[in-house]
Protein backbone atom coordinates (compact mmCIF):
# COMPACT_ATOMS: atom_id res chain seq x y z
CA UNK A 1 0.00 0.00 0.00
CA UNK A 2 2.18 2.34 1.00
CA UNK A 3 4.43 1.42 -2.34
CA UNK A 4 1.63 1.87 -4.60
CA UNK A 5 1.33 5.98 -2.76
CA UNK A 6 4.52 6.66 -3.17
CA UNK A 7 4.77 5.94 -7.01
CA UNK A 8 1.35 8.06 -7.10
CA UNK A 9 2.95 11.37 -5.50
CA UNK A 10 5.96 10.58 -8.20
CA UNK A 11 3.51 10.49 -10.86
CA UNK A 12 1.55 13.42 -9.84
CA UNK A 13 4.96 15.55 -9.15
CA UNK A 14 6.66 14.40 -13.11
CA UNK A 15 3.21 15.75 -14.78
CA UNK A 16 2.84 18.97 -13.28
CA UNK A 17 6.88 19.88 -13.84
CA UNK A 18 6.58 18.13 -17.19
CA UNK A 19 3.67 20.01 -18.25
CA UNK A 20 5.59 23.31 -16.49
CA UNK A 21 8.82 22.48 -18.66
CA UNK A 22 6.61 21.92 -22.03
CA UNK A 23 5.32 25.52 -21.65
CA UNK A 24 8.16 26.73 -21.09
CA UNK A 25 9.64 25.04 -24.01
CA UNK A 26 6.90 26.06 -26.28
CA UNK A 27 7.65 29.96 -24.70
CA UNK A 28 10.70 29.54 -26.45
CA UNK A 29 14.30 29.46 -24.96
CA UNK A 30 14.96 29.56 -21.73
CA UNK A 31 16.75 33.25 -20.55
CA UNK A 32 20.35 33.11 -19.11
CA UNK A 33 22.00 35.29 -17.05
CA UNK A 34 25.00 36.04 -18.81
CA UNK A 35 23.97 35.98 -22.74
CA UNK A 36 26.74 36.23 -25.58
CA UNK A 37 27.27 39.71 -26.84
CA UNK A 38 25.43 40.69 -30.32
CA UNK A 39 28.83 42.00 -32.15
CA UNK A 40 28.32 43.60 -35.89
CA UNK A 41 29.88 41.51 -38.48
CA UNK A 42 33.04 42.45 -39.64
CA UNK A 43 33.06 44.79 -42.90
CA UNK A 44 34.32 43.03 -45.87
CA UNK A 45 35.59 44.77 -49.21
CA UNK A 46 36.74 48.08 -49.71
CA UNK A 47 35.42 50.97 -47.09
CA UNK A 48 36.60 54.08 -45.47
CA UNK A 49 37.91 52.73 -41.78
CA UNK A 50 36.37 54.62 -39.16
CA UNK A 51 40.17 55.23 -37.42
CA UNK A 52 41.18 57.28 -40.32
CA UNK A 53 40.50 61.19 -40.69
CA UNK A 54 38.56 61.87 -43.36
CA UNK A 55 39.51 64.91 -45.89
CA UNK A 56 38.41 67.89 -43.82
CA UNK A 57 36.97 71.74 -44.41
CA UNK A 58 41.01 72.95 -43.85
CA UNK A 59 42.21 70.74 -46.14
CA UNK A 60 39.72 71.43 -49.00
CA UNK A 61 40.16 75.72 -48.81
CA UNK A 62 44.01 75.61 -48.54
CA UNK A 63 43.72 73.26 -51.50
CA UNK A 64 41.59 76.01 -53.53
CA UNK A 65 43.64 78.82 -52.72
CA UNK A 66 46.77 76.62 -53.84
CA UNK A 67 45.04 76.05 -56.99
CA UNK A 68 44.25 79.40 -57.51
CA UNK A 69 47.82 80.58 -56.55
CA UNK A 70 49.20 78.04 -59.16
CA UNK A 71 46.99 79.28 -62.12
CA UNK A 72 48.26 82.62 -61.35
CA UNK A 73 51.64 81.63 -60.91
CA UNK A 74 51.79 79.63 -64.08
CA UNK A 75 50.17 82.65 -66.36
CA UNK A 76 52.35 85.61 -64.73
CA UNK A 77 55.30 83.56 -63.87
CA UNK A 78 57.95 83.32 -66.52
CA UNK A 79 60.58 81.77 -64.96
CA UNK A 80 64.01 83.15 -64.65
CA UNK A 81 66.25 84.19 -67.53
CA UNK A 82 69.43 82.89 -65.95
CA UNK A 83 70.91 80.06 -63.55
CA UNK A 84 70.53 80.54 -59.83
CA UNK A 85 71.98 76.77 -59.67
CA UNK A 86 75.30 76.45 -61.57
CA UNK A 87 77.39 73.38 -62.39
CA UNK A 88 76.55 70.23 -62.65
CA UNK A 89 76.88 67.08 -60.19
CA UNK A 90 80.50 65.43 -60.82
CA UNK A 91 79.89 62.27 -62.79
CA UNK A 92 76.00 61.71 -62.67
CA UNK A 93 74.87 64.46 -65.08
CA UNK A 94 77.28 64.79 -67.73
CA UNK A 95 77.32 60.72 -67.82
CA UNK A 96 73.58 60.05 -68.11
CA UNK A 97 73.53 62.73 -70.22
CA UNK A 98 76.04 60.68 -72.26
CA UNK A 99 74.03 57.54 -71.93
CA UNK A 100 70.36 58.38 -72.64
CA UNK A 101 70.31 61.37 -74.72
CA UNK A 102 69.21 61.11 -78.41
CA UNK A 103 71.71 61.35 -80.77
CA UNK A 104 69.29 63.31 -83.12
CA UNK A 105 66.96 66.46 -82.99
CA UNK A 106 64.23 64.49 -84.07
CA UNK A 107 64.88 61.91 -81.67
CA UNK A 108 64.75 64.06 -79.05
CA UNK A 109 61.16 65.81 -80.21
CA UNK A 110 59.61 61.98 -80.27
CA UNK A 111 60.90 61.32 -76.89
CA UNK A 112 59.58 64.44 -75.54
CA UNK A 113 56.33 63.89 -77.01
CA UNK A 114 55.91 60.78 -75.81
CA UNK A 115 57.02 62.15 -72.51
CA UNK A 116 54.64 64.30 -72.54
CA UNK A 117 51.89 61.10 -73.33
CA UNK A 118 53.25 59.27 -69.91
CA UNK A 119 52.85 62.42 -67.89
CA UNK A 120 49.36 62.86 -68.55
CA UNK A 121 48.46 59.68 -68.52
CA UNK A 122 49.93 59.25 -64.90
CA UNK A 123 47.85 62.38 -64.13
CA UNK A 124 44.59 60.35 -64.64
CA UNK A 125 45.50 57.06 -63.71
CA UNK A 126 44.62 57.69 -60.15
CA UNK A 127 41.22 59.23 -60.77
CA UNK A 128 40.33 56.57 -63.62
CA UNK A 129 41.86 53.13 -62.27
CA UNK A 130 41.77 53.55 -58.34
CA UNK A 131 38.56 56.18 -58.08
CA UNK A 132 36.78 54.97 -61.47
CA UNK A 133 37.19 51.33 -61.73
CA UNK A 134 38.34 50.35 -58.58
CA UNK A 135 36.08 52.64 -55.94
CA UNK A 136 33.05 53.02 -58.46
CA UNK A 137 32.68 50.12 -60.98
CA UNK A 138 33.92 47.37 -58.89
CA UNK A 139 32.82 48.26 -55.22
CA UNK A 140 30.11 50.62 -55.63
CA UNK A 141 31.58 53.14 -52.87
CA UNK A 142 30.49 56.69 -53.64
CA UNK A 143 32.50 57.33 -49.64
CA UNK A 144 35.98 55.77 -50.80
CA UNK A 145 35.87 57.31 -53.82
CA UNK A 146 34.78 60.78 -52.57
CA UNK A 147 37.65 60.15 -50.11
CA UNK A 148 40.18 58.85 -52.51
CA UNK A 149 39.27 62.06 -55.00
CA UNK A 150 39.89 64.58 -52.84
CA UNK A 151 43.45 63.67 -51.11
CA UNK A 152 44.45 62.98 -55.02
CA UNK A 153 43.46 66.57 -55.41
CA UNK A 154 45.50 67.86 -52.49
CA UNK A 155 48.53 65.80 -53.14
CA UNK A 156 48.95 66.80 -56.80
CA UNK A 157 48.28 70.18 -55.79
CA UNK A 158 51.04 70.87 -53.50
CA UNK A 159 53.22 69.04 -55.11
CA UNK A 160 52.54 71.07 -58.68
CA UNK A 161 52.68 74.60 -55.97
CA UNK A 162 56.84 73.21 -55.10
CA UNK A 163 57.73 71.74 -58.81
CA UNK A 164 56.75 75.49 -60.29
CA UNK A 165 58.21 77.65 -57.67
CA UNK A 166 60.93 75.37 -57.88
CA UNK A 167 61.40 75.68 -61.92
CA UNK A 168 60.17 79.41 -61.86
CA UNK A 169 61.76 80.73 -58.93
CA UNK A 170 65.29 78.64 -59.01
CA UNK A 171 67.03 78.81 -62.39
CA UNK A 172 68.88 76.10 -63.70
CA UNK A 173 69.84 75.59 -67.14
CA UNK A 174 68.94 72.77 -69.23
CA UNK A 175 71.63 70.47 -70.47
CA UNK A 176 70.83 71.52 -74.13
CA UNK A 177 71.60 75.16 -73.31
CA UNK A 178 75.25 74.51 -73.43
CA UNK A 179 74.41 73.78 -77.55
CA UNK A 180 72.30 77.10 -78.17
CA UNK A 181 72.98 78.87 -81.22
CA UNK A 182 73.99 83.29 -80.68
CA UNK A 183 70.31 84.24 -80.39
CA UNK A 184 69.77 81.57 -77.13
CA UNK A 185 67.16 78.94 -77.21
CA UNK A 186 63.06 79.16 -76.97
CA UNK A 187 60.99 77.11 -74.05
CA UNK A 188 62.44 77.91 -71.07
CA UNK A 189 65.70 76.89 -70.91
CA UNK A 190 66.85 77.95 -67.67
CA UNK A 191 63.69 75.42 -65.92
CA UNK A 192 65.50 72.38 -65.27
CA UNK A 193 64.76 72.58 -61.65
CA UNK A 194 62.60 69.97 -60.60
CA UNK A 195 61.65 68.04 -63.29
CA UNK A 196 57.93 68.47 -63.56
CA UNK A 197 57.48 65.27 -65.44
CA UNK A 198 59.42 63.07 -63.08
CA UNK A 199 57.85 64.97 -60.29
CA UNK A 200 54.05 64.21 -61.30
CA UNK A 201 54.30 61.05 -62.63
CA UNK A 202 56.12 59.64 -59.01
CA UNK A 203 53.36 61.68 -57.18
CA UNK A 204 50.58 59.81 -59.01
CA UNK A 205 52.43 56.45 -58.06
CA UNK A 206 53.13 57.02 -54.90
CA UNK A 207 48.88 57.91 -54.74
CA UNK A 208 48.22 54.77 -56.72
CA UNK A 209 50.67 52.51 -54.85
CA UNK A 210 49.42 53.89 -50.87
CA UNK A 211 45.54 53.38 -52.64
CA UNK A 212 46.32 50.07 -53.46
CA UNK A 213 48.41 48.97 -50.18
CA UNK A 214 45.26 50.44 -47.76
CA UNK A 215 42.62 49.27 -49.36
CA UNK A 216 42.11 46.26 -51.80
CA UNK A 217 40.62 48.24 -55.07
CA UNK A 218 41.04 45.19 -57.19
CA UNK A 219 40.21 42.75 -54.49
CA UNK A 220 43.76 42.76 -52.80
CA UNK A 221 46.61 40.16 -53.60
CA UNK A 222 48.13 40.10 -56.79
CA UNK A 223 45.92 42.78 -58.86
CA UNK A 224 46.92 45.46 -56.54
CA UNK A 225 50.54 44.66 -56.18
CA UNK A 226 50.64 44.84 -60.00
CA UNK A 227 48.70 48.48 -60.11
CA UNK A 228 51.43 50.13 -58.18
CA UNK A 229 54.22 48.49 -59.72
CA UNK A 230 52.52 49.38 -63.31
CA UNK A 231 52.33 53.05 -62.06
CA UNK A 232 55.88 52.96 -60.97
CA UNK A 233 56.85 51.66 -64.51
CA UNK A 234 55.28 54.51 -65.92
CA UNK A 235 56.40 56.97 -64.01
CA UNK A 236 60.08 55.66 -64.33
CA UNK A 237 59.85 55.50 -68.17
CA UNK A 238 58.29 59.23 -68.22
CA UNK A 239 61.58 60.23 -66.17
CA UNK A 240 64.04 58.23 -68.66
CA UNK A 241 62.26 59.72 -71.82
CA UNK A 242 63.23 63.28 -70.28
CA UNK A 243 66.99 62.25 -70.22
CA UNK A 244 66.83 60.90 -73.46
CA UNK A 245 64.86 64.14 -75.07
CA UNK A 246 68.01 66.21 -73.38
CA UNK A 247 65.12 67.93 -71.36
CA UNK A 248 66.96 67.46 -67.84
CA UNK A 249 69.85 67.08 -65.78
CA UNK A 250 70.07 63.47 -64.36
CA UNK A 251 69.90 65.04 -60.82
CA UNK A 252 66.98 67.46 -61.32
CA UNK A 253 65.04 64.15 -62.62
CA UNK A 254 66.63 62.21 -59.33
CA UNK A 255 65.20 65.17 -56.84
CA UNK A 256 62.17 65.32 -59.17
CA UNK A 257 61.33 61.59 -58.99
CA UNK A 258 61.80 61.83 -55.17
CA UNK A 259 59.80 64.53 -54.03
CA UNK A 260 57.17 63.49 -55.94
CA UNK A 261 57.07 59.60 -54.40
CA UNK A 262 57.45 61.54 -51.25
CA UNK A 263 54.19 63.30 -51.61
CA UNK A 264 52.45 60.66 -53.33
CA UNK A 265 53.10 58.13 -50.64
CA UNK A 266 53.53 59.73 -47.55
CA UNK A 267 51.63 62.57 -47.41
CA UNK A 268 48.64 60.70 -47.82
CA UNK A 269 49.67 58.12 -44.97
CA UNK A 270 50.49 61.19 -42.93
CA UNK A 271 47.60 63.02 -42.93
CA UNK A 272 44.58 60.37 -43.57
CA UNK A 273 46.00 56.64 -43.71
CA UNK A 274 46.97 56.45 -39.74
CA UNK A 275 44.91 55.72 -36.67
CA UNK A 276 43.39 58.52 -34.85
CA UNK A 277 44.12 56.87 -31.77
CA UNK A 278 47.50 59.15 -31.53
CA UNK A 279 45.62 62.47 -31.14
CA UNK A 280 43.02 60.78 -28.96
CA UNK A 281 45.90 59.40 -26.57
CA UNK A 282 47.58 63.12 -26.69
CA UNK A 283 44.29 64.48 -26.03
CA UNK A 284 43.60 62.46 -22.70
CA UNK A 285 46.36 63.14 -20.66
CA UNK A 286 45.67 66.90 -21.21
CA UNK A 287 48.50 67.78 -24.50
CA UNK A 288 46.69 69.30 -27.14
CA UNK A 289 47.05 67.31 -30.73
CA UNK A 290 49.22 68.83 -33.74
CA UNK A 291 47.23 69.10 -36.79
CA UNK A 292 49.83 70.94 -39.27
CA UNK A 293 49.96 70.98 -43.41
CA UNK A 294 52.49 72.50 -45.80
CA UNK A 295 51.62 75.66 -47.14
CA UNK A 296 53.44 77.34 -50.09
CA UNK A 297 53.37 81.32 -50.92
CA UNK A 298 54.90 82.38 -54.00
CA UNK A 299 54.73 86.17 -56.23
CA UNK A 300 57.11 87.25 -59.44
CA UNK A 301 59.62 87.46 -57.77
CA UNK A 302 60.36 84.88 -55.01
CA UNK A 303 58.86 81.70 -53.01
CA UNK A 304 58.38 80.69 -49.76
CA UNK A 305 57.67 77.36 -48.17
CA UNK A 306 56.31 76.89 -44.78
CA UNK A 307 53.72 75.13 -42.16
CA UNK A 308 50.51 75.96 -41.13
CA UNK A 309 48.55 74.63 -38.13
CA UNK A 310 47.12 74.31 -34.62
CA UNK A 311 49.80 73.56 -31.84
Amino acid sequence: MQLRSVVAVLAVVALLFGGHAQARADDGPAPVMFPPPVLDPPKRGVYWHDEWPRFTVLEAMLSAAVTFRNNDLGAHLDGPNSATIVGEVPVLDHGARDLFMAGSANRRKAAARLSDIGFRTMALAPYVFDIGIGALAVHQNADVAAQLALIDFEVLTFAGMTQLLGSRVIGRARPYVHDCPPGGCTGGPYRSFLSGHSMASFTAAGLMCVHHEMLPLFGGGAPDTWACIWAIGVASTVSTLRLVADEHWASDVLLGAGVGWLYGYYLPKLLHFHTKKVASSMTSRGATPVTWMPTFMGTTESGMAGVMGTF
